[in-house]
Order: C-alpha cells, then sequence, then structure tokens
C-alpha cells in the first residue's frame, strides 16, 4: 500500500516536554497520529519522515530527516532537533510541516504552540553568560530601577533627574521615551571614543528625535571630532531631514563643516534635486571661502545629463548669475538676463525692431529715425544710420551679449559675425570696407571713400566675387 494514499487526513496531538530553562535541552518531544483516507491508523512499519519549520512567509527555516521511523498503530513520536540542531530564536511564530516518504507534504501546517517559545526564557536569567545582579558587579547585568533610568551608581559621574539619563525599553533593540531631557548621555573623560558603533551590512548608528536633535557629538581634543563617520566603501557620514537640515555643522572659531577626499573625488558633492550650501541669516554678512594652497577647481557635473547649470539666485528664489556646462556666464537683474558671456566672437546688444517681419541673421541694421530706440533694415547705400548685423548667422554665437532675450533681436556691433553681401556693386577681398548697399539688409564695397565717412560698417575678412551675393566673415568695425 503507498503511503501517499493514507496521507489525506492527519490528527495531531502536539505535546512538547523542555526541561528547566536553567539547565535547557534544545530539543521538542513531538507526538502525532497519522490517519488513512478510511480514518484508520497507518500500518505498522518503517517510515521516512522528514519535518521542516517554516515562518509566516513560508520561508523554509529548519529541516532535520528521521529514517527509519517505526510507527505503530499510526503513533509517531520523535524529538525534533535530534540530529538537526534547533538554533532558531524562536521570537515569531513557526508553522510545522511533515512530508512521509517522497510524497507531497501533509496539509495544512500546524504553527507551534507556545512550549517550544521556553527556548527564548533562556534569555530571562542571562544574556551571552551574564546574569542579572541587584548591585553593580563585575561581569553581571544591572536592571533599570522602577522609574526606567539607570541605577546612578553605574553612571560615570553619577547621573540624577537633572541629568535626564533614561532609558526605556518598549521593543527589542530598541530605545524610546518622550522627554523633555536627554534620552541617553555617555560620557568619557579619558582618551578613548564616547561611543564606537560598528555594522557590517547596516547602518554603524541610527538616532532620531522629534522634536531636537537627533544626535550631538562633542569633543574637547583639537585634534579630534565631535562626530566621526568612517566607511570602506560607503558613506561615512549621512544626514537627512524631511524639512530642514540633513547635516549642520557650526563652529565659533573654525570651520562649521570640513570635507577632505584622500584621493581624487570631490571633498563636497551636492546631489538630489537640490544642492545647497547656505550661510547663516543671524550674521551681519557671509562668506563662502575656498581656500586651497594649488588649483581650485569648481566642477559642474551632471553625470550624463543635459542642460545642467550652476546658479546663484536671490533670495527670490530668481537668477543672479548661471553658468552653464559650456563655460557660458549669464548675469541677471531681477530675473531678468542683462549680460552673457558666451564660446561666440562677437559684441552683441539687444534691439527692438520695427518691422513685424521676421528678420534673418545676417541681416544690415539701420536706425529707424521714424521710431526712436528701434532698428530697420538697411535699404540704401552709403547710409550714415548704419548700426550693425544680425548677430548668430552660420552658427556663430556672440561672445558678449547685453540684454539677451529682453529684445527683438541681438544686433553684433563690434566683433567677427557673418554678414549678408551683394557683390553686384563690386568684387569683396579681404580687408575691403563695407558700407550699405541699396540691396535691403546687405553690406557692399565701398568705392566712394569720401562718402563713406561716418558709414563704414566694417572689413571683409572673406573674398566675394562681383555679380555673387551671399554670407562672409566681417570685422565689425563702425566709423
Amino acid at each position: 500500500m503507498r503511503v501517499k494514499s493514507l496521507l489525506l487526513v492527519l490528527v495531531i496531538l502536539f505535546v512538547f516536554t523542555i526541561m528547566s530553562f536553567a539547565e535547557i535541552t534544545r530539543l521538542i518531544n513531538y507526538q502525532g497520529i497519522i490517519l488513512g483516507t478510511d480514518e484508520k491508523p497507518l500500518p505498522e512499519a518503517n517510515y521516512k519522515l522528514t519535518f521542516k519549520l517554516y515562518d509566516e512567509d513560508n520561508k523554509l527555516l529548519w529541516t532535520e530527516v528521521h529514517d527509519p521511523l517505526f510507527i505503530s498503530a499510526g503513533l509517531i513520536q520523535v524529538k525534533l532537533g535530534e540530529f538537526t540542531p534547533l538554533e532558531l530564536p524562536f521570537d515569531q511564530p513557526y508553522f510545522l510541516g511533515i512530508q512521509v516518504g517522497g510524497d507531497a507534504e501533509l496539509e495544512p501546517r500546524m504553527l507551534l504552540t507556545s512550549a517550544a517559545y521556553a527556548f527564548r526564557s533562556d534569555d530571562a536569567d542571562k544574556l551571552q553568560g551574564f546574569t542579572v545582579s541587584a548591585e553593580p558587579e563585575p561581569n553581571k547585568l544591572v536592571p533599570l530601577d522602577n522609574t526606567g533610568k539607570f541605577p546612578v551608581s553605574v553612571i560615570p559621574g553619577g547621573a540624577g533627574p537633572a541629568e535626564g539619563v533614561y532609558l526605556k525599553k518598549n521593543a527589542p533593540d530598541t530605545s524610546r521615551a518622550t522627554l523633555s531631557h536627554v534620552l541617553l548621555l555617555v560620557s568619557n573623560l579619558g582618551s578613548g571614543d564616547g561611543i564606537n558603533a560598528r555594522s557590517t551590512d547596516g547602518i554603524g548608528l541610527s538616532a532620531r528625535s522629534d522634536n531636537s536633535n537627533g544626535l550631538v557629538g562633542w569633543t574637547g581634543a583639537s585634534d579630534k571630532s565631535g562626530v566621526f563617520g568612517f566607511s570602506t566603501d560607503g558613506n561615512g557620514v549621512t544626514g537627512r531631514s524631511d524639512n530642514n537640515d540633513g547635516v549642520f555643522g557650526a563652529s565659533v572659531t573654525s570651520y562649521g563643516g570640513f570635507f577632505r577626499s584622500d584621493n581624487d573625488h570631490l571633498d563636497l558633492a551636492l546631489g538630489g534635486l537640490i544642492g545647497r550650501i547656505n550661510t547663516d541669516p543671524a550674521l551681519q554678512n557671509s562668506e563662502l571661502i575656498l581656500s586651497s594652497n594649488h588649483n581650485i577647481s569648481l566642477r559642474l557635473d551632471n553625470d550624463g545629463g543635459e542642460n545642467s547649470m550652476l546658479k546663484v539666485l536671490n533670495s527670490g528664489g530668481k537668477n543672479v548669475c548661471t553658468i552653464n556646462e559650456d563655460g557660458n556666464l549669464a548675469l541677471y537683474n531681477g530675473g531678468n538676463k542683462t549680460i552673457e558671456l558666451g564660446t561666440g566672437l562677437d559684441y552683441a546688444e539687444g534691439f527692438d525692431i520695427s518691422s513685424r517681419d521676421r528678420i534673418p541673421a545676417g541681416t544690415v541694421l539701420i536706425i529707424d529715425d521714424k521710431n526712436p530706440g528701434k532698428l530697420k533694415i538697411s535699404e540704401s547705400a552709403y547710409d550714415h544710420k548704419v548700426v550693425g548685423i544680425a548677430a548668430g548667422a552660420n552658427g556663430l554665437n556672440s561672445g558678449v551679449r547685453l540684454g539677451a532675450g529682453q529684445f527683438d533681436l541681438d544686433v553684433a556691433l563690434a566683433g567677427r559675425v557673418y554678414c549678408n553681401v551683394d557683390a553686384s556693386y563690386g568684387s569683396v577681398s579681404p580687408g575691403d570696407l563695407l558700407t550699405t548697399s541699396p540691396t535691403p539688409g546687405y553690406a557692399m564695397v565701398v568705392k566712394d571713400f569720401t562718402q563713406a565717412q561716418g558709414c563704414i560698417l566694417g572689413k571683409a575678412m572673406q573674398e566675394l566675387v562681383a555679380g555673387q551675393k551671399g554670407q562672409i566673415l566681417v570685422l565689425v568695425t563702425l566709423q
């Protein structure tokens, strides 16, 4: 008869017998009765039984095989932990599964009852070999007093209610209190550390306060740190706040925060949506000082992103100064861009244009005498109202821009810029003087130097064959 056909109905009598925790043996006496589908006990024989313990998430935690196990009248009796040590902490619910031979595990699994958790009582009288003592003794544990604080006798230098040295245990490995005093004060008057906390995989030291400082470090030694964090691969010190400073540093006579890297990495890195360096608003004057015996580098690194920019903002959050990753510098007034230093080769100022038509880059512009302060396209030869050239032709941007973005058009008043030139009025050679032409928006070579006085736009830097029209590089030198 196959065992599998007999494992559909299960009746278990759970009996745990555990010796006194003073001489605890980590074995569980287990008895049960297995019935077949005919509700009769299993036939008398030797069987292979596998016992397993799971947690609430069905994670397998422990396995032990009893083979052979003699079953008579369906009764099984084993000592769990006899072959595989029961080294579980028994601090959470465990579920027992039983498998007979190679068949599927019986269902449902059985919840271990309180008897097995007597293993936990071993911690009530000792901890890692240390026993409890009512008075401070070497290698003895001293309990908290009836007020939930450390006895005065075990606090270095003594302590009382005024010191606020309380420790209230509400959960394993958690210290909580609702006090207006310090929760835990540790002082070392020698040369050692106040607290040295270390973790292989997690956080070495974590402290929290809902309404005050989570962690305060202090030292009287000039060559030591109030708080020192070290990590081989991760962050030495990490600070975070949802509504205030993640890490705050202050000093009366030295640095409020000092950052140093011993290799080729950033000493101070600002990340996230907003990275800030704030000065104290209570001070009349605040300074950010970068000091080094060698070169100082302020690096803008966007880690592969686009349009990264270094910004200086005023108290209203408006731009005062920006530098993009191409090195373009812009200065602002009231949030409006007033000056931009770029990678181009000309000096340009912003102007409004009388015409509603789009003005192409390279167009020659003159003063509109009917609209003061505005410009229009040139349309006659030797026009003394000539101003400059619409900047940006052939992708050559302006090196300096005044009033950038505040006017209709950036107009090159000096420097190198591409310009519309009509050689129908004569061929153009490098070095030739240029003036306005009858062709709207185009320059031409100067033929009458007397008439050209006050009408000179600039000098040609490229050749243009007679009869052709196009854009050539011009050095703007208004005369």
